[in-house]
């Protein structure tokens, strides 16, 4: 009885603390009912799906998906978003003949230090500013392929710049620097996406036009290179703090149509589609989805609430209800869930992928706002967990990486 009454004191704060988070608000009472309250069969790691929607697509994608299915279950893969902002023609990022290693980003450079070594399997890259190529460098691409060529398996996210005022002249539009710069963020920018899709020959479709066929030309690239990719785009859009998430019916429109030009249009088939939104309302059908993701930050960035859930096992069964014929992968984290809970509870994430900069790096004080240092943070994860979790039979590390 009192474990009982401890467990519904522990719900209660979780909702009641979500309650003022817009997102989690939305959530909370589905949460309550329909997730926290029932367990995950243990058939469904063997039975989850490998078969990709894409019915065109590469053996190489049908390869990194069968291999991800045969982990699921009993094992999790280790992740880490590496910084897509740093200026990668530095020398420090760059081996001795000059070119760049992708093993010495920040990142994965403390990784190794205080691992002995390891590196994770999947490593987590963003094309933010793609939609400008010529204020871009396409350092993450090449970082794509090196880590491709090491074994390792290679996500992408897209923070998919808009203007921050659409009635601007195009021409007076940047990536970054002035009043006229580019966001993703919805208080940032006056970009409807609804007003967009709606006219076809407006400013504002014609822009979102063009950044596809920006990114998918780097994509094309890796498709050359036999490059597949777990692909997230349009990532978390029911939190409602990114443009594409002011508007379900737009989101879905918008979701379907990439999914569409990208694989229709440009031909790219070396994609796994893992869908995001992080509101089963926003599904947009099984025929656009290959794996289910979410990235279970606790509500309002308040740490604490970590402890109260460590496996994230509540987001877990929520997502998982989508369809529980696909796997669930945590596409970002800050804490790294607890194994030993996430067996009890049976809620096996496909992978974890931790996000970058400042979750896992110390500020460089000499060079704020931005700059960080290569050396480890410890405020979301100690190195003792660090070291535990990397070094844990139940996870797989690069050495042990074989899709190939």
């Amino acid at each position: 009885m009192k474990r009982f009454v401890l467990v519904l004191i522990a719900v209660v704060l979780v909702v009641a603390v979500a309650a003022s988070i817009p997102v989690y608000s939305l959530l909370a009472s589905r949460w309550v009912t329909s997730a926290v309250f029932t367990r995950v069969k243990n058939s469904h790691y063997e039975e989850a799906s490998a078969q990709l929607c894409d019915p065109d697509a590469t053996p190489e994608a049908q390869r990194l998906m069968a291999w991800l299915q045969e982990q699921y279950g009993s094992y999790i893969l280790s992740g880490q978003y590496v910084d897509p902002y740093m200026d990668y023609d530095q020398p420090q990022f760059k081996d001795a003949q000059g070119n760049v290693d992708i093993r010495l980003s920040n990142e994965l450079g403390v990784l190794q230090e205080i691992n002995g070594g390891k590196l994770p399997v999947v490593v987590g890259l963003d094309f933010t500013g793609v939609e400008y190529p010529e204020q871009w460098q396409d350092w993450v691409t090449q970082l794509a392929l090196q880590w491709n060529e090491l074994g390792g398996v290679v996500t992408f996210c897209w923070h998919w710049l808009v203007p921050s005022d659409i009635n601007r002249d195009p021409a007076e539009w940047r990536r970054w620097g002035d009043d006229s710069w580019s966001t993703m963020n919805v208080k940032d920018t006056n970009f409807d996406l609804k007003a967009a899709l709606a006219d076809k020959s407006g400013v504002g479709y014609q822009w979102l036009m063009q950044s596809i066929d920006n990114v998918a030309a780097q994509l094309l690239v890796l498709q050359e290179a036999g490059v597949p990719v777990l692909w997230r785009p349009l990532h978390e859009a029911a939190g409602g703090w990114f443009w594409w998430g002011e508007d379900k019916d737009a989101y879905l429109e918008l979701y379907r149509l990439l999914h569409d030009k990208l694989t229709n249009e440009y031909g790219l088939h070396n994609l796994i589609w893992l869908w995001n939104a992080q509101d089963n309302d926003w599904y947009p059908g099984d025929e656009y989805v290959d794996i289910l993701a979410d990235d279970p930050y606790p509500p309002g960035n308040k740490a604490w609430l970590h402890y109260v859930d460590s496996s994230r096992t509540v987001r877990f069964k929520y997502t998982h209800q989508a369809n529980p014929a696909k796997m669930v992968a945590m596409s970002e984290d800050a804490n790294l869930p607890s194994l030993n809970r996430m067996w009890r509870k049976n809620t096996k994430w496909l992978f974890f992928c931790t996000w970058d900069r400042e979750v896992i790096l110390k500020p460089d004080l000499d060079n704020p706002p931005y700059g960080l240092l290569r050396e480890y943070l410890d405020d979301y994860n100690s190195e003792k967990l660090l070291r535990a979790v990397y070094n844990d039979p139940r996870v797989l590390t690069l050495e042990q990486s074989q899709w190939r």
